[in-house]
């Protein structure tokens, strides 16, 4: 059985609308996993376009940055929901000239077809996110999208 068929077993079991602090959990952990980042976070846009940020486990108050809005990762997360690609923010072009560059990824969660929110990592080390890693988190999207649809109903 592959590691995403695992995921997929765990998902068959879930009750999202029950339990929706243990999805996110499962889903911003296996990024952090797949893709060695420090932390995840999933952010969607409700009815009202307001965008609503769902922290990985762990994830306490002071791990992000001091203003959301203006941190790499929810930037990434923003872009790649008006985008509807996968986005990169923080230092990528010149972390050398950086005492502790951030970097962060965010791939577009769709929802029967339609961007509903992002998923967005971020990491300090081991550098900048490659294309696997894309990959990697377009996959995992791909996999939670058909439970998303709950959120959606």
């Amino acid at each position: 059985m592959s590691n995403l068929d695992a995921v997929r077993d765990k998902l068959a079991t879930f009750d999202a609308e029950a339990d929706p602090d243990a999805f996110w959990e499962l889903l911003t952990q296996e990024a952090v996993d797949r893709v060695a980042a420090s932390f995840a976070l999933v952010v969607l846009q409700d009815e009202d376009e307001e965008f609503v940020v769902y922290p990985g486990p762990d994830l306490e108050p002071d791990d992000l940055h001091e203003d959301l809005e203006d941190s790499p990762i929810f930037a990434a997360a923003i872009e790649a929901v008006g985008s509807d690609a996968a986005a990169l923010a923080g230092d990528q072009e010149a972390p050398d000239a950086i005492e502790e560059p951030i970097y962060a990824l965010a791939v577009p969660i769709r929802v029967q077809g339609d961007v509903a929110g992002a998923l967005a990592v971020e990491r300090y080390e081991p550098g900048p996110f490659d294309q696997q890693a894309v990959a990697a988190l377009e996959t995992l999207t791909d996999a939670f999208g058909p439970y998303l649809a709950e959120f959606f109903e």
